[in-house]
């Protein structure tokens, strides 16, 4: 057996050296692309579809009604309302996607947890949404695409003008995706 020379280990350990520091790049860089790929994945799960200046109808009521005939509270002439301003409109539904641990779906909930809004009350499709109070206080109704609505909860990501809409199902809440909106007040007076 030929006995090495001092160069010659080195070379050999430097050469190892490269190697290990090779493959803890390649280690890294797999690490790096798989959790690109991973948010990418998650991200694109519920991808809303490109914002829509698009009038929604109301999800309450679907009854036809004679051309006569009005609802109660008529939001589709803007006279008695005043601009708040334009906010960027989200929605959610109940499922843990959307509310993580506050859904009564998650498992650290017991068969008796009611999923209530930071208000206190049952969301309600057509009813709740969810705002910075800040900026739009709790208990405040406004009108959305001439849907009356009531600042019922808030969240994390909700800040500034942006407001996010319940809905009941994740479907219709990815559906409705991400639409900028003019938000509406009753004018004072």
């Amino acid at each position: 057996m030929k006995r090495l020379t001092r160069e010659e280990r080195r070379r050999i350990q430097r050469r190892a050296a490269n190697i290990r520091f090779l493959a803890f790049v390649l280690i890294l860089l797999a690490l790096g692309v798989c959790i690109g790929y991973t948010a990418a994945h998650a991200q694109n799960a519920c991808e809303p579809p490109k914002p829509q200046e698009v009038s929604q109808p109301s999800p309450v009521d679907d009854t036809p009604q004679e051309p006569a005939e009005q609802p109660a509270e008529d939001y589709s002439s803007l006279d008695r309302l005043e601009l708040i301003g334009t906010f960027t409109a989200t929605a959610y539904c109940p499922c843990v996607k959307c509310c993580g641990i506050w859904s009564e779906d998650h498992p650290s909930r017991g068969e008796d947890y009611v999923q209530k809004t930071r208000a206190g009350t049952i969301p309600e499709e057509g009813r709740t949404i969810a705002a910075d109070w800040d900026v739009l206080p709790k208990g405040s109704e406004v009108v959305i695409n001439g849907h009356p609505y009531i600042v019922e909860d808030t969240g994390s990501a909700v800040k500034g003008n942006h407001v996010d809409i319940f809905f009941e199902s994740h479907e219709a809440a990815c559906e409705f995706g991400i639409q900028q909106v003019e938000v509406y007040q009753e004018a004072a007076g």
